[in-house]
């Protein structure tokens, strides 16, 4: 006897959770939406379609208030907004995606969405692109706060961060309760609508709070905002069988969903923190599902579950959402990659179960949920399953016309009277139901972007401006950790490649930076690095996935940036003919650090090195002659070894400015790490006040967490407490900077060639700095230089104080620098060295 039908509800807890819940929010104001159409839209007649018109280029205005939307199927709305040309190939579909997200869904929610009287984003947005001013839900500000740090990720040019900043500042200010748990909804006027605490909402505070480090590092607090709810999850909400309660009454049944969002928030901390307890609570949380979660006879997934995690009784024991099937198949994969796991065969077996028995051929779509037998339970189809299927397909090798036919199916939703938002529900007759587009689906279309750019890079640039590249130039990619380093050491090499008729891509972690390289015409690729790591299974992972992209890309060269991409890089390229170039920049912190620990992986290194450096393809580019005969030391040949100091500075922006009135102000420009030096230089300028000197220390620059001697925020924040103390933080304008300074100062242990003294030097200003590999290079001593020994505050302080008292030795040290930099280290100069160097490694290796 077939089970009862249940009314269509609901089931992803946007999405909607439990019968009852904040949900009704949305389902409250349908009435209110439908009403807001006087008439129904008309669409275009069968006269226009058949001449082939567009109808997404006509953009009707819509009446202003209506009894009823009308029902309305795909065939009513004519061709899909994504263009007029019905694509069937994977890299059609997927680069037509990704335009119809960068050109009209997040402009859109960032101007139309987001709630610029109150704050936050609105919940909705209608058909014809008008924002739903509703309460403001936990799960709706975090989803927003992701989609675009992600947005950012992917390389989009708008406003990405100050959308981001947007949702994340409300998110704090509202929704963090004093326990320091997330309450669920927010009125219109700030204050706390709902207080319930659910478990959906805090795993999405999670994933916010990952994008804000993410995205604004250490200082904006976001890491002690996960680890103190984490904390409090962990004590006040563990479930004594695993996992967690949902809300603070135990109300039954459990679900299964939010356990996976909140893995989904582990992953994304794990990603970016060595904090082992994420971690755990990931490891947790997998075991969970593939121990309880998962009926090991059918390989399907349960939703709702009893208080001892058996199955529900009734119903809702037996109930299966392919939707769900495909996000827990990709959540598992993707927590085997971090974590260095064998994938759990458990994942495939969720995509069969789903591809069997919850895709409507008809329509071409992912249904909302069958039965523990394969029978339908509901046959309305959701947006956001389609976008799920799209990533489970991608990272378990479906073949293209797989993964094609899912992103079909997901633009089918997007087939709307205006471009950007979407349709939520697919109904058993093919009919979308008419309703405003719901805020919570964005960040499930960004994810399934984010992993075909990530799987498929080539594919969702297609159409592109970058891509058109004329066929027959040279690839060439960097390879470097962040963004912000390409940004400020490579920038000048890559546009001279580019010049130089190079197609020019770049792979790095895209943090703050990624619109600025694709703005120059560089192709990017997310790689998630994880500096600073000695776990041989974040190595292994970053070494598949730069891999991967190699082989996707076949660069004909790769230009290694600083020793971690030099390893990388080199490993990913094994066997593959590309030729590499090995930058090594100063050789880091594990050349300098003389502790048990670094001399064991020194050690390592070292063998390593004098393999990967001593194949065929490669060749090795030092900065300085120093770093020349460390190099030499590994075996390899003189003639592959070559030498050009720096990426050079442009002399026509870095120009001479006159000395600035008032106090002598000392500057300090680069990476507040104990290894620049950036103590002993805060321990000088104390010796100065002392010695009752007037004069002002201006430090430029982050902490960076990745390294081992990166300075902690309350130490930077105590130096500011003292007399004549500014940190400036991040600077971009660094001319404008030196224009406001006497002298330029580095007492760093080590370096490549500092772009900090060159660009000082550039503009004029005196150095000082100390008698090491790299500095002496640019700060020459008594030429346009004081040397000091490293670790030496008296030393340092009296160099300063020597030139804070002389404005004569000043000037001449400042001209001397400026010739200097002219003659040896223009960006021009140096840019012509690596273009030949490039043309001669692709002429050997040809």
């Amino acid at each position: 006897m077939p089970l009862p039908q249940q009314a269509v509800r609901d089931m992803h807890a946007d999405e909607s959770g439990r019968p009852g819940d904040e949900n009704r929010l949305l389902q409250a104001s349908s009435s209110q939406w439908t009403r807001s159409y006087p008439r129904p839209f008309e669409p275009p007649s069968d006269r226009l379609r058949s001449a082939g018109a567009v109808w997404c280029s006509i953009k009707p205005k819509m009446p202003r208030a209506c009894e009823q939307w009308p029902a309305c199927t795909c065939d009513d709305l004519g061709l899909s907004p994504i263009g007029a040309v019905e694509m069937t190939d994977l890299a059609g579909e997927a680069a037509a995606l990704n335009r119809w997200l960068f050109d009209a869904a997040l402009p859109l929610w960032w101007q139309e969405g987001a709630d610029r009287v109150r704050g936050g984003f609105h919940e909705a947005i209608s058909l014809d692109g008008r924002p739903s001013p509703l309460p403001h839900r936990a799960r709706v500000i975090a989803r927003q706060a992701f989609s675009y740090c992600e947005a950012g990720r992917l390389g989009w040019h708008g406003p990405w961060r100050e959308a981001q900043r947007h949702a994340l500042d409300y998110l704090r200010n509202h929704f963090i309760a004093a326990d320091t748990t997330i309450v669920s909804v927010v009125d219109l006027d700030g204050k706390v609508g709902d207080p319930t605490f659910d478990l959906y909402n805090q795993a999405f505070a999670l994933l916010a709070f990952a994008s804000g480090h993410r995205t604004f590092g250490e200082a904006a607090g976001w890491r002690g905002h996960a680890v103190a709810l984490r904390t409090r999850l962990e004590q006040s909400y563990a479930h004594p069988l695993g996992g967690f309660r949902e809300d603070r009454d135990g109300r039954l049944p459990q679900r299964s969903n939010p356990h996976m969002h909140l893995l989904e928030s582990a992953l994304a901390w794990l990603a970016i923190d060595d904090d082992p307890a994420w971690r755990r609570m990931a490891d947790a949380i997998a075991m969970l599902c593939l121990e309880k979660f998962i009926d090991p006879q059918t390989g399907a997934l349960g939703e709702f579950f009893a208080s001892d995690w058996s199955p529900a009784p009734g119903v809702e024991g037996l109930i299966r959402e392919p939707g769900h099937h495909y996000e827990w198949a990709f959540l598992l994969h993707r927590w085997a990659q971090l974590t260095g796991r064998n994938a759990p065969a458990a994942a495939p077996k969720l995509i069969a179960f789903a591809d069997a028995f919850g895709l409507d051929a008809r329509r071409g779509v992912a249904i909302n949920a069958v039965l523990a037998d394969g029978r339908m339970h509901d046959s309305v189809a959701r947006l956001w399953a389609q976008a799920e299927r799209i990533r489970a397909y991608l990272t378990h090798g479906r073949c293209n016309a797989d993964v094609a036919a899912a992103i079909k199916g997901l633009r089918r939703f997007l087939a709307t009277p205006a471009e950007g938002v979407w349709f939520d529900q697919l109904g058993a007759d093919d009919v979308f139901v008419m309703e405003p587009a719901r805020a919570t689906s964005l960040y499930h279309i960004i994810g399934a972007v984010a992993e075909l750019s990530h799987m498929l890079p080539a594919a969702v640039r297609v159409g592109s401006p970058v891509a058109k590249t004329r066929a027959s130039a040279p690839r060439v990619i960097y390879l470097v950790t962040e963004d912000w380093y390409f940004i400020s050491h490579r920038l000048p090499m890559a546009r001279a490649a580019r010049d130089s008729g190079f197609e020019v891509h770049v792979a790095t972690r895209i943090d703050r930076h990624g619109a600025a390289i694709e703005a120059e015409g560089f192709q990017l690729h997310g790689v998630a690095w994880r500096r600073g790591s000695l776990d041989p299974s974040d190595l292994f992972r970053v070494v598949r996935e730069v891999r991967k992209l190699y082989r996707d890309l076949g660069p004909d060269l790769a230009h290694h940036v600083a020793l971690p991409a030099a390893v990388v890089g080199s490993l990913a390229a094994i066997g593959l003919p590309i030729a590499c170039l090995n930058a090594m920049t100063g050789l880091g912190t594990l050349f300098t650090d003389d502790t048990p620990k670094a001399r064991v992986a020194r050690a390592v290194l070292w063998l390593a090195l004098r393999a990967l450096l001593n194949c065929s393809r490669a060749a090795v580019l030092v900065q300085n002659l120093d770093d020349r005969a460390v190099i030499e030391q590994l075996g390899l040949d003189r003639d592959r070894i070559s030498l050009i100091p720096g990426s050079g500075v442009d002399v026509e922006a870095m120009k001479p400015t006159p000395e600035p009135s008032g106090p002598i102000t000392v500057a300090f420009v680069g990476r507040l790490l104990a290894s620049k030096g950036i103590r002993t230089l805060v321990a000088a300028h104390e010796q100065l006040v002392q010695r009752g000197r007037d004069m002002q220390l201006l430090i430029a620059g982050l902490p960076d967490p990745a390294n081992p001697t990166s300075i902690p925020p309350q130490e930077i924040e105590a130096w500011t407490r003292q007399p004549n103390v500014k940190h400036l933080g991040f600077v971009d304008d660094i001319g404008a900077l030196w224009a406001r300074a006497h002298i330029a100062v580095l007492p760093s242990h080590r370096e490549g060639l500092p772009l900090s003294l060159l660009e000082a030097a550039a503009c004029g200003r005196p150095l000082v700095a100390t008698d090491v590999p790299g500095c002496r290079d640019i700060a020459r001593a008594d030429l346009n230089a004081l040397l000091v020994p490293v670790e030496d505050p008296e030393a340092l302080a009296n160099a300063i104080d020597r030139l804070a008292r002389d404005p004569q030795l000043r000037r001449k040290f400042g001209r001397a620098g400026r010739e200097l930099v002219e003659q040896n280290f223009s960006s021009k100069r140096i840019g012509r060295d690596v273009i030949a160097l490039y043309q001669r490694l692709l002429a050997q290796t040809a």
